[in-house]
């Protein structure tokens, strides 16, 4: 799901290096930036059952906390990244 997402920002920052349209970049439109937060949520939450499995079904928030943390944070940076990118190269 990461590679996913990682494929749509650099679609959209860069352009894919490939096809009859070479390194053009896509716009990004709300639903595709939608779908991608909800893979890196998707992500989350699995990183969260996979914690509890691993500690033998309890539940413990300050192992897995510090990991949201920096997933959510990190996912933001990346789509503020490639916003900022798009914008700045229309002007």
């Amino acid at each position: 799901m990461l590679a996913v997402v990682a494929v749509w920002i650099f679609s959209r920052t860069t352009g894919m290096p490939v096809g009859p349209t070479a390194w053009y970049r896509e716009p990004i439109r709300l639903t595709d930036l939608l779908t991608s937060l909800m893979e890196l949520v998707a992500v989350l939450l699995l990183l969260v059952a996979d914690a509890r499995f691993e500690s033998g079904g309890t539940f413990r928030p300050l192992r897995t906390a510090p990991g949201l943390a920096v997933a959510l944070v990190a996912s933001a940076g990346l789509t503020l990244a490639a916003l900022a990118g798009v914008s700045a190269a229309d002007h």
